[in-house]
């Protein structure tokens, strides 16, 4: 049985190199959010799933976008809340943005209680896909909507180089494909989870977003 996965480096190290080394798919991420995120008149809950070391959390905030948005960012491992906190604190977001140790398996919020979910690089970090997209589907309101990247097995050769390539320059193994997800093997996820028909999964063959795929959840309204 999988078990959940913290990344191969400390959580220091992991802010330092996303910080310098992912701008692309972090880019891409946000302005794939931008499109799909509908602001309104009250607070919208935005929570990040893995949220690693906050650094999509603070850059968001930082877009007019979303100034009605509150962001909670989560994470399994202490040491990665930890830095988070203190990134958040130095940006002095910490109004905006809180920073919980909560288990994607098992959140401690409300069904139907959260406007959007993100995520970046975390599914093939969870020990029981299934469950974590059952419990990503539980928390979103009605007509919420949850947008996750993920790297996968099979890339475009010319950008898993360029990936590699960043990772070199910043003093890290190549990307480990083997623990890697293909699209149909997450399509199959979400179908075990019984939301299949709530969810696309997009895997383009160029640019960037070619690294990976994209899930897109989206809760029905008249539930």
């Amino acid at each position: 049985m999988r078990q959940n996965t913290h990344v191969a480096m400390s959580a220091q190290e992991y802010h330092d190199y996303i910080s310098t080394s992912t701008g692309p798919w972090d880019d891409l991420l946000i302005r794939r959010f931008s499109e799909e995120y509908e602001p309104g008149d009250f607070r919208k809950t935005v929570v990040d799933v893995g949220t690693g070391t906050a650094v999509l959390p603070i850059r968001l905030a930082a877009i007019p976008l979303f100034d009605r948005a509150y962001f909670i960012g989560t994470d399994l491992f202490a040491d990665m809340v930890d830095t988070a906190r203190t990134a958040v604190g130095a940006a002095g977001l910490a109004d905006r943005i809180r920073i919980e140790e909560y288990d994607v398996h098992s959140m401690p919020f409300d069904d139907n209680s959260v406007d959007y979910i993100i995520s970046r690089s975390t599914i093939h970090h969870w020990a029981d896909p299934v469950r974590a997209f059952r419990e990503i589907y539980r928390v979103l309101r009605p007509g919420g909507k949850a947008i996750l990247h993920d790297p996968r097995r099979d890339p475009n050769p010319e950008y898993l180089e360029q990936f590699n390539a960043k990772r070199r320059a910043a003093g890290f193994e190549p990307n480990d494909l083997s623990e890697k997800y293909t699209a149909s093997e997450v399509t199959a996820f979400l179908n075990a989870a019984a939301i299949g028909e709530h969810a696309q999964v997009r895997a383009p063959q160029e640019g960037p977003a070619s690294m990976g795929y994209e899930v897109l959840i989206l809760k029905p309204a008249n539930l």
